[in-house]
C-alpha cells in the first residue's frame, strides 16, 4: 500500500468518523426537541398522509369506487400502522405490570423479613438482651456522695 493510498483512506475514515459524530449529535438534539418518541410522531405523519392519500384516491375514483387493489394495499399499509400501536401499547402495558410486581415483590419481601425477625433464635441475636441495664446501685451511691445530694 502506497503512502498516498494509506492518507487517502485514513481521510476517508475521518470523514466517516465525523458524519457518524455529527448524525450522533442529531439524534440527540431530536431526542431532547421530542417531546414523545420519534417514532410516534412519524407513524402520525405517515397515517396522516394515507388519510389524504385515501381521500384523494375517493375523490378521483368518482362514482366507480376505489379499486379492490388500491384499497387493500392501503388496508395492508394501516394494519401495518395498527400493529405498531398496539405493540407500543403493550410495551407500556408490560412496564406498568412490572413495575407492579416490583411493589408488591418488595412488599412481600419486607414482611417475611420481619417476620423471620420475629424467630426467637434469629430475635435474640438481633436484640441480645442486655444484662446490666441503668445505672449499678453502687455507682449510683457514689454520684449521691460526690454531688452531695444525701
Amino acid at each position: 500500500m502506497s503512502p498516498d493510498s494509506c492518507a487517502a483512506e485514513g481521510d476517508s475514515q475521518d470523514k466517516l468518523l465525523a458524519a457518524v459524530r455529527a448524525l450522533t449529535a442529531d439524534v440527540a438534539a431530536l431526542r431532547r426537541a421530542a417531546r414523545e418518541p420519534l417514532t410516534d410522531s412519524l407513524a402520525q405523519y405517515v397515517a396522516a398522509h394515507y388519510a389524504r392519500a385515501l381521500r384523494e384516491t375517493v375523490r378521483t375514483a368518482g362514482g366507480q369506487g376505489v379499486d379492490l387493489e388500491t384499497l387493500q394495499a392501503l388496508c395492508r399499509d394501516v394494519v401495518d400502522l395498527q400493529r405498531g400501536d398496539h405493540c407500543a401499547r403493550r410495551l407500556v402495558l408490560d412496564g406498568e405490570r412490572l413495575e407492579l410486581d416490583r411493589k408488591r415483590a418488595k412488599q412481600h419481601t419486607m414482611k417475611e423479613f420481619w417476620a423471620w425477625t420475629k424467630q426467637p433464635a434469629i430475635h435474640s441475636k438481633l436484640w441480645p438482651p442486655h444484662k446490666n441495664r441503668g445505672i449499678k446501685a453502687s455507682t449510683f451511691k457514689r454520684i449521691e456522695r460526690e454531688l452531695h445530694l444525701v
